[in-house]
Formats: structure tokens, sequence, C-alpha cells
């Protein structure tokens, strides 16, 4: 008869590391609940056709929480606009209205990286304050209903 194996106290101790581990992790440094993020998406226009962004620039749009309408949230969501003029919230925004902003501008000249970058749209678009710009997320948005409408200077 062969006599049962005695584990070394130790090497029990590390048996169970795994599973404390796991644990700790299940309860410990949980971020708080964030709202579902309802996806976002649209077409950035210039005078009422797709704003097509030429290879030697860039656009972005900014959807900032407008607490003036009840969107206390703090965080600004980013997104790229394509070459085609359509943009995407990567992970969607919460409900609620936001103010937009909008920047389309020349890439930077790598021969003068500090020099100034032509804007491709009116200044005004630049500044959530200014651009005249809101959009209300929601679960059932309208066709068309995140859709950046923008003009001329």
């Amino acid at each position: 008869m062969i006599a049962p194996r005695r584990v070394a106290a130790p090497a029990r101790r590390l048996r169970l590391v795994p599973s404390l581990l796991a644990v700790l992790a299940a309860g410990c440094g949980r971020a708080p609940a964030v709202p579902p993020g309802h996806p976002v998406s649209g077409a950035v226009t210039l005078d009422g056709r797709p704003f097509v962004i030429p290879g030697t620039a860039f656009g972005k749009v900014w959807f900032h929480p407008d607490p003036g309408k009840g969107n206390t949230g703090q965080t600004v969501i980013v997104g790229h606009i394509d070459e085609h003029g359509r943009y995407e919230l990567p992970g969607g925004a919460a409900a609620g209205w936001y103010r937009v902003s909008v920047v389309v501008a020349e890439k930077v000249d790598t021969q003068n990286p500090s020099g100034r970058r032509k804007s491709l749209v009116a200044a005004r678009y630049g500044r959530p304050e200014t651009s005249g710009l809101a959009v209300e997320v929601g679960p059932n948005p309208a066709p068309g209903g995140y859709d950046l409408r923008l003009v001329t200077r």
C-alpha cells in the first residue's frame, strides 16, 4: 500500500493563490457604472453636399455634453471624419443633448510643424459655444438624425 503523499504547507498555500486572485479581481477596482452608449454615426455636409476630406487634410467631431439641456456627463467624445465625410463615435454616446464642434484642417506640414494649418471650415465650427450644432442622442434616432450640416463661411 502506498502512503498518501503529504504536500508541504508552502505548496498548499501556493495552490490557493489563483483562487484568491480571482476573488479579489471580481470585487476590487470596479469602475462606476456607465450608462450604455448608443451608436452614433452620421454624415458631415458642407452646403448640402457630402464633405469630402482631401488626403492632405483631417477631420474630427467632438460631442460635448450640454448641461443646459440636462446632460451632466463629463466626457467629451471624439470621432474621426473619413474621406467621404462620414463619422462615427467609437463606443457611442450616452443618451442626452450634446453641443458639437467640428474641425477640418490641413495636416501638419512636416517641413514646418509649428506653422499654422489652414482650416477648411469656418472657425465658428471649432467651438461648441459658437458652432450652432446640437444633437440629441437616444435609442431610436431618425434617419439622418446625427448628420452635421455645415455652411461655407
